[in-house]
């Protein structure tokens, strides 16, 4: 059953904006789930706003900080300044987690206090563990994208990026690298926007819900190789245990 909070982010991301195929500056409005997880008070990776609580990011950002290093800033559009900069109280990081491969590549951050949603806070919904999205079906990528030289763009940018077969995917990657089913790829493969993307943590959405956070790529000049998203309907129990009832689609 929705809450009171998931009624208002129904309302919210029925308005999102449509991503494009090239990257496009953003504010943060349209996609209000988006935050930043800094480390020394400087953009690290992008999180996602599940609840007034917590927040949603990859292991691969933060199993090596401190939790007294770590940051949340949310309702900007730019990396490391303007919004509101949170504290937050615990880390929790898949036990399974696996750095190399970047196996259960996942972690949840406890918000110190509880945020009060609007003003370009609100929280995005979780997939039904059973939530299938087909091949080639475009999803909408948000991030602060990097350019070759690995610096950030000063606005959040939004694109849109197709989901690639898992055996194609599988495929190109590089052989220290395997594909587990509960990872998800997407890219063009060719025009390379998401390759470049550089904000691991970064939400793919679909249809209004979160279907994986990006893991790793292999850098903006070797655009033929797709990214990698941990696939978040393999861990919707996982995440349901740590952070308690969550409303699902």
């Amino acid at each position: 059953m929705f809450d009171r909070w998931s009624t208002l982010s129904i309302l919210i991301i029925s308005s999102y904006g449509i991503a494009h195929a090239d990257a496009k500056a953003v504010d943060v409005s349209e996609y209000p789930y988006h935050v930043s997880v800094e480390y020394n008070e400087a953009h690290n990776c992008a999180g996602v706003l599940l609840n007034e609580d917590w927040i949603l990011t990859v292991a691969s950002c933060v199993f090596r900080d401190g939790l007294t290093n770590l940051t949340v800033r949310v309702a900007t559009s730019y990396p490391s300044s303007g919004g509101e900069q949170l504290k937050l109280q615990s880390v929790v990081i898949h036990d399974d987690f696996e750095p190399i491969n970047n196996d259960n590549d996942i972690a949840l951050l406890k918000l110190l206090y509880p945020l009060l949603f609007g003003n370009g806070k609100l929280p995005l919904l979780l997939p039904p563990a059973d939530y299938q999205i087909a091949d080639g079906t475009l999803a909408i990528l948000t991030g602060w994208k990097s350019n070759e030289q690995g610096n950030s763009a000063p606005r959040l940018t939004v694109i849109s990026t197709p989901i690639v077969n898992q055996t194609t995917c599988d495929a190109s990657l590089p052989v220290f690298k395997e594909l587990t089913d509960d990872m998800i790829c997407a890219g063009h493969m060719t025009a390379g926007t998401e390759r470049c993307q550089g904000d691991i943590g970064a939400p793919l959405v679909h249809e209004d819900l979160l279907v994986g956070v990006l893991s790793y790529g292999l850098g903006c000049l070797q655009p033929e190789i797709p990214a990698v998203y941990t696939r978040i309907t393999s861990f919707v129990p996982w995440i349901i245990s740590h952070t308690g009832n969550m409303d699902i689609f």
